[in-house]
């Protein structure tokens, strides 16, 4: 990381039941080590989404599948799906995609 050392733990605020309470979060990867362990369950992880995927996706999605159905077609994390077809969703796409004004 540049020369950079990556923390192996940071400290913050976080609610719990009604109040404040400090936290720590402890770290056993670096960023480039998290993303290749992911990369190795989801190969598609982090890459730049194609149009091609992006309308699978939504096809999917209205057909009724489920993320983890999609995230193995995809080969991407269930949470990049449902980011990216929430994005699709605010862009107008699916609507679009329906032949709706």
């Amino acid at each position: 990381m540049d020369g950079k050392q990556w923390p192996k733990s940071i400290e913050r605020m976080a609610w719990q039941g009604f109040g404040l309470v400090k936290v720590t979060s402890s770290f056993s990867k670096t960023p480039g080590e998290y993303m290749a362990s992911v990369r190795r369950a989801y190969p598609r992880a982090y890459l730049p989404w194609s149009s091609e995927e992006e309308d699978a996706l939504v096809s999917m999605h209205l057909s009724g599948k489920t993320l983890e159905e999609i995230s193995g077609i995809l080969q991407r994390q269930p949470t990049a799906l449902m980011s990216r077809i929430s994005r699709i969703y605010v862009t107008d796409k699916v609507p679009a995609y329906l032949g709706l004004p």
